[in-house]
């Protein structure tokens, strides 16, 4: 098996996603080799068309990447018309061996393509009787071909549980954690969102809320520090979720509610780890990077055709601030939606009662004290009210705090209200 000819031309590091040709030819081949068999000129033809669609991008790039996740376009991040014919049993075999991606390093011949294609269509248990995808592709001397596996949901055990909190909701926490992760993915690599699984979390979470809220507060308990990014939007939804049923919204309405909460930092998918988990301030660029953040989220989110447009509208203008003179900066004033000032408000007190590299942690008491004393503007004042009365009857603040109290702001407080830095307190 011959390599990419390394003498024709720069070549990118990074495994590109071919696009549908690439998905068809390996759909036609796999196709035809489970209709005729392996060594009928029919398959092999087909298998021969693989390869020479695949030679080209080789000479191109170093790996190719076969995305056979069907529900969007890698090329161009749009969705995909529902796969059919030869590509819907292509993707029915990667589903079943749990393959979101093939990644392909170097040349391959007909009967290679052959061999690849003869695995995809056996049984997962078959596959992993003989020591799974790696060892069998290796066996085959299929070296070049790398089957990335979609990841499994994240997890919370039962045992990071605080007392009170019973294993049912846990399990519900740490698939939660799985689904914004997997939406953080999709979204990070232009795929088209799996809305279903991101509306049917919300819904269960504003169920779980109207039905016993104190429950479903006592998570935000659970402290899962590698999965920070993951957990602040799942937080921020049971937050937005308690403020809402306080102001009085309707099932529907929380629903909705919560499906935008959940994804209202989708847009930090394109702000590299390293400028989010920064310990030191942020230079002016990285900052700029920041705030680009609730842009691109809402682009994303227009885009996806099941996705309500009251998510877009509150990944846009969660960080906007009541006076709407946060971030993105406008030209011209908007009308704001209800849910991007309740998020707004959940998202500020999430942040500052959560590990930040940038600040430390408050306990809930002082942060709604920063929030209450913050000079008006940033979060409307009626639903502040509402969710420092709501905080006080869940008896997550130690006492109620008192708003006319006189103090000396502390030198976090003047950090997070600093004009330099915007409303940085998410």
């Amino acid at each position: 098996m011959s390599g990419p000819d390394s003498s024709s031309g720069p070549r990118t590091a990074a495994p590109q996603d071919s696009g549908e040709d690439l998905v068809r030819a390996l759909a036609l081949a796999f196709k035809r080799q489970k209709v005729y068999g392996p060594s009928h000129p029919a398959a092999l033809r087909a298998a021969q068309g693989m390869a020479d669609a695949l030679s080209p991008l080789l000479r191109e790039q170093e790996e190719v990447g076969v995305t056979l996740n069907h529900r969007a376009d890698p090329a161009n991040g749009r969705a995909r018309p529902a796969a059919k014919g030869a590509t819907a049993d292509l993707v029915k075999a990667a589903i079943q061996h749990s393959i979101d991606r093939i990644v392909i390093s170097g040349d391959l011949t007909a009967r290679q393509v052959i061999a690849l294609v003869q695995l995809l269509g056996k049984r997962r248990d078959e596959v992993e009787a003989k020591g799974g995808l790696p060892s069998v592709l290796a066996q085959q001397g299929l070296t070049c071909i790398v089957c990335e596996i979609a990841a499994p949901p994240a997890e919370v055990s039962v045992e990071q549980a605080p007392p009170g909190v019973d294993a049912s909701l846990v399990s519900t926490y740490g698939t939660a954690l799985g689904v914004i992760q997997e939406s953080t993915q999709q979204a990070r690599l232009g795929r088209v969102l799996n809305a279903a699984a991101a509306q049917t979390l919300a819904s269960q979470l504003a169920d779980n809320m109207i039905e016993d809220q104190a429950k479903l507060l006592g998570l935000l308990s659970i402290r899962k520090h590698d999965e920070y990014t993951f957990q602040h939007s799942l937080n921020v939804c049971v937050l937005a979720l308690a403020l809402g049923m306080a102001m009085g919204l309707d099932r529907p309405r929380l629903h909705a509610l919560g499906l935008a909460a959940i994804l209202h930092d989708v847009g930090k998918a394109w702000v590299p780890l390293e400028v989010l988990r920064k310990p030191g301030r942020l230079t002016e660029d990285e900052l700029a990077l920041i705030q680009q953040h609730p842009v691109r989220g809402a682009i994303y989110l227009s885009q996806q055709p099941e996705v309500p447009p009251p998510a877009a509208l509150v990944a846009f203008q969660h960080h906007l601030g009541y006076d709407q003179r946060g971030y993105p900066k406008l030209r011209w004033p908007h009308s704001l939606n209800a849910y991007s000032l309740i998020a707004g408000i959940a998202d500020a007190y999430e942040a500052l009662t959560s590990d930040r590299p940038y600040r430390p942690t408050l306990g809930p008491d002082e942060a709604l004290g920063v929030m209450l004393e913050t000079p008006p503007g940033q979060f409307e004042p009626r639903m502040l009210d509402v969710f420092a009365e709501m905080l006080s009857k869940s008896h997550l603040l130690a006492e109620s705090p008192d708003p006319s109290a006189e103090r000396e702001p502390s030198s976090t407080e003047r950090q997070l209200t600093a004009a330099e830095t915007g409303p940085r307190v998410s």
